[in-house]
């Protein structure tokens, strides 16, 4: 592994230990017991290493999420998409838990988040339509029904991990993809009876 990706490693570690309001450049280059001159060779400062795990972040989401995977089984598909997010969102959990702040804080960094999110939308249109095809929808979706859907999953996905956090529910791989599971709930009456299971 690279300086690059050990600085970014070493990052997300310390996140998601102390938060990133509270872990300086200093504190990542001690952690990989490098001067802070070296971490400023690869990064300039914090806020581009964020920005940069955002991009690897929606990378790992695109793995599962792009037109070339729709093609398997959809029953899988939908499965291996919960379980998936679930485990990305753990991985990244300091993101989910501070994002309000975080993109208040860097313009560069939520004007990149808002592009990615409807870019999202996108993939999960498709990947909805080919639901339908496949048979496994109740009936057709209209676009302002969908629409309405989506950013309502959307939202309650964003800030999920705050919500277990308050509700003192323990923030594991395995608890956010029962409490993802839920917010899918959303979804289940517009599959036929025989898929609705999918969704537990």
């Amino acid at each position: 592994m690279d300086t690059k990706k050990k600085i970014l490693e070493a990052s997300l570690k310390l996140f998601n230990l102390n938060g990133s309001y509270s872990v300086t450049t200093r504190h990542i280059a001690a952690e990989m017991n490098i001067s802070p001159g070296n971490l400023y060779y690869h990064y300039r400062n914090k806020e581009e290493i964020i920005r940069v795990l955002l991009e690897r972040m929606f990378e790992e989401f695109n793995l599962f999420l792009r037109p070339a995977d729709v093609s398997r089984d959809a029953s899988l598909n939908l499965a291996a998409a919960i379980s998936s997010t679930g485990h990305i969102m753990y991985k990244y959990r300091f993101f989910y838990m501070e994002i309000y702040t975080l993109l208040e804080k860097d313009s560069v960094l939520k004007k990149r988040y808002m592009k990615i999110k409807q870019e999202r939308i996108s993939d999960f249109r498709m990947i909805f339509r080919y639901f339908e095809h496949a048979g496994m929808m109740s009936g057709p979706i209209s676009d302002k029904e969908f629409l309405a859907l989506l950013e309502n999953a959307w939202t309650l996905s964003e800030f999920l991990l705050q919500s277990m956090y308050l509700n003192r529910i323990k923030i594991t791989s395995e608890n956010i993809i029962r409490k993802f599971s839920h917010v899918m709930y959303m979804l289940r009456p517009y599959l036929k009876k025989e898929f609705r299971e999918l969704i537990k």
